[in-house]
């Protein structure tokens, strides 16, 4: 009976390593590097300069350049852009957009400027509207419901977010955090019943979430206080003590507790 042979894989994609730096196959030392790097859960340090890697195969751009994202962003962004120009049906390309995504996400946080925001909002409507299906979360349409409220377009950032409630795939944190900013939304347009009754439904039903929720206790008690309910501010208020174990572990806490003097 013939036996099946030992496979090391470590010594395999090594050997590749070693045999495509020898022969100056590029794509061959870079592909085996990446399977080997893949295999530890240690990070790993860069392999490749910035020209050999405007020469690479999109997934080992995408694997490299995670590498640089804190130390160049702005490089970094430069080696993703290169695969929506050079490589654009590939399927990395919806990766590209989501690390683009993301690092003109956080510079537009930074910045506040206008032009950061339309930026990144290019980049996470492609995702929405190219790349739905692959979405396996909410985040992209959260995001894209934060910056259209940072450009004042609420009513847009409202449209997005009922898309989420819309997805029962996404039940559980991302409807609660789709029900906080739709009722911040609905609070910045002045609409306080419609932004009271997103916060109530989040804190009946989400209750589990307890950072989404303490942050919607204390924008409902915003809310209700601008609407003179001040009876169901101080119930509100005795709930929210009563949950306070736990709510006192969240950001909103804080905000809450200095504004009412819990």
């Amino acid at each position: 009976q013939a036996s099946i042979a030992d496979y090391n894989p470590e010594s395999f994609f090594s050997d590749l390593v070693a045999s495509g730096r020898a022969s100056g196959d590029l794509i061959q030392q870079m592909r085996a590097q990446m399977a080997l790097d893949s295999m530890t859960s240690e990070p790993t340090p860069p392999r490749f300069d910035w020209e050999q890697l405007s020469m690479a195969p999109p997934a080992v751009i995408i694997f490299e350049a995670a590498k640089h994202r804190e130390s160049r962003p702005d490089a970094t962004k430069e080696l993703y852009e290169t695969i929506l120009q050079k490589h654009p049906y590939s399927n990395s390309v919806y990766d590209a957009l989501l690390a683009l995504a993301d690092l003109t996400f956080e510079e537009a946080e930074r910045s506040g400027a206008e032009k950061d925001w339309l930026t990144t909002l290019a980049y996470y409507n492609a995702i929405t509207e190219r790349y739905a299906m692959r979405s396996k979360n909410a985040k992209a349409h959260l995001r894209k419901g934060r910056i259209l409220s940072e450009l004042s377009r609420d009513a847009e950032a409202i449209q997005v977010l009922g898309q989420i409630l819309r997805n029962p795939q996404w039940k559980g944190l991302d409807h609660a955090k789709a029900h906080l900013e739709l009722g911040r939304a609905y609070r910045r347009q002045g609409k306080l019943s419609e932004a009271h009754g997103f916060f109530e439904r989040l804190i009946v039903a989400y209750g589990g979430y307890a950072e989404t929720v303490s942050w919607a206790y204390y924008y409902d008690l915003l809310t209700l206080e601008a609407m003179n309910e001040t009876e169901s501010v101080q119930q509100l208020l005795e709930e929210y003590k009563t949950r306070s174990k736990v709510l006192s572990q969240t950001e909103a806490y804080p905000l809450v507790e200095k504004k009412y003097a819990l």
